[in-house]
Parts: C-alpha cells; sequence; structure tokens
C-alpha cells in the first residue's frame, strides 16, 4: 500500500457479509478484514453501519428520479419553511437509506463513487430499470462472479446493483 493516500474507501458486503475497510488520512493507518481487529484512526472501532450522503443540487428532482427509475422509496425530506429540501433520506430496501442533502456537490465531493446496491433478482430490476424509460446495458456476469448492472443517475452518481457474492481469480 501506498503512505499518503488521502481521503477513506469503504467496500460494505450486505447484511452478514465481511466488512473490509481501508482508512486514510496522510497515510494508510490499517486494512480491516473479517475478524480482524476492527481499528482506525489509532482508536478501537466497532463498524455498525454505513449510510451513504449524496448531494443533489434539487434534491426533489433526484428524489422523484430515484423513486420512479431505480424503485426506491418511500422518503422523508426535512424542509425550510418556505418548503426547500434541507435533507431527505430515501428507503432502498431492507432497511437501506441513502441520505441526501439539498446543495450541490462541492466539486471534489463524490468523484469516483460508485454505490453497489446488493438485490435478489437483478434481471428483474434492469427490466423495472429498462421499462422506466432509462437506457441501460442488459445485466452481465462479472468474471469475479456477480450477476450486474450500472446505470448513472442525471447527477453523475454511478449505481451499480448486482446479484450474488464475488470470488477471488483462480489461482
Amino acid at each position: 500500500m501506498e503512505s499518503g493516500v488521502s481521503g477513506w474507501a469503504v467496500v460494505v458486503r450486505h447484511r452478514d457479509a465481511a466488512i473490509r475497510m481501508i482508512c486514510a488520512r496522510r497515510q494508510v493507518i490499517g486494512f480491516l478484514q473479517a475478524g480482524a481487529p476492527r481499528v482506525c484512526h489509532d482508536r478501537d472501532m466497532t463498524v455498525t453501519g454505513l449510510s451513504p450522503y449524496l448531494y443533489y443540487g434539487d434534491p426533489a428532482a433526484a428524489l422523484d428520479w430515484l423513486s420512479r427509475h431505480l424503485g426506491f422509496g418511500p422518503d422523508k425530506r426535512w424542509t425550510t419553511p418556505d418548503g426547500e429540501i434541507m435533507e431527505a433520506e430515501i428507503e432502498l430496501g431492507g432497511g437501506t437509506r441513502v441520505a441526501i442533502g439539498g446543495r450541490a456537490p462541492i466539486e471534489g465531493e463524490g468523484a469516483g463513487l460508485l454505490l453497489i446496491v446488493h438485490v435478489d433478482d437483478v434481471d428483474a430490476h434492469y427490466e423495472y430499470i429498462r421499462t422506466s424509460g432509462v437506457a441501460i446495458d442488459p445485466p452481465r456476469d462479472e468474471p469475479y462472479g456477480p450477476r450486474a448492472i450500472d446505470v448513472t443517475d442525471p447527477w453523475g452518481y454511478r449505481w451499480h446493483f448486482w446479484q450474488g457474492e464475488p470470488f477471488p481469480p483462480a489461482g
């Protein structure tokens, strides 16, 4: 691993699957594997969940698009007295929620972000998205195991839906 890495990356597996996390600030602090001590920034820490927080300049339009085209919802909205959405959250299913900020992202926020959503039937979800009017490539079997589809929302966030578990390359 390189030192000097800034930011952080998280790969979270659905429910009972292992959590792996790379924590970094000026250098990589620790790499967590299933069963290993969960240490980040020189303190013990147990990961109990992950809540993506996405910024949308027009959160009402984003909530509508995510609901209509990806099948998410219901949503909750926290608004100002004049009705402007300050924050919101939308259900993805199975108790998973995404928080939404009511402003456009600042340059560099979310660049390269890939949201992996685990589903039980990627082919059915593909049909749902396709028939909602979104151009999307058919499902594919990834060389590392899962069956997957990808869609990018109008604001540039990449949603990767997959079914199944990955497996390490043969070797």
